[in-house]
């Protein structure tokens, strides 16, 4: 995908001079994850669960959104059904060249309230979420994937990706 560098990727970011000061943490083991990431991407927008829009790098500064598909076992289906939306965090940093200059965590995976205590045990599912920026600043951006606060993994690297806009 064009549009998402991976934090196996941030060192050669780095040494461009674009992200200095960004510190990756440890990936948490993936093996026995729950969640499984499929797909991700930035995007201008989503409608009907879909992304639309592929953002690349070098492109303007807008809203933009961090979209993802993953699959995920019966543990999360209790999680959602006990707490009414996933336990799942997007935290958005920007980088000005000179270290991290802001960070948000955005709480995605708000479920509709009909389905709460009905996503039964399968045991794999699909799961679409995505959280977005309004106002977004030129310059570089990551998002990181929290599940239950901590870091998730995608495969050996933790699920933290990167953008740079103008």
């Amino acid at each position: 995908m064009p549009s998402i560098v991976t934090t196996s990727a941030l060192p050669a970011l780095v040494a461009l001079g674009l992200a200095y000061g960004v510190a990756v943490p440890p990936p948490a083991a993936a093996q026995g994850q729950p969640i499984e990431v499929l797909d991700r991407m930035f995007a201008r927008s989503v409608e009907n669960r879909e992304p639309r829009g592929v953002v690349a790098n070098g492109s303007p500064a807008r809203p933009l959104f961090f979209w993802m598909m993953f699959e995920a076992d019966r543990s999360v289906a209790a999680d959602i059904n006990a707490a009414g939306r996933l336990p799942m965090i997007h935290r958005w940093t920007h980088y000005d060249g000179g270290g991290a200059t802001m960070s948000v965590e955005i709480p995605v995976g708000s479920i509709p309230k009909e389905l709460i205590g009905r996503l039964g045990s399968p045991d794999r599912f699909l799961w679409r979420t995505w959280s977005n920026k309004a106002v977004i600043a030129p310059g570089l951006w990551t998002v990181e994937v929290l599940y239950k606060n901590l870091p998730l993994a995608c495969g050996a690297e933790p699920c933290k990706f990167a953008i740079e806009l103008k």
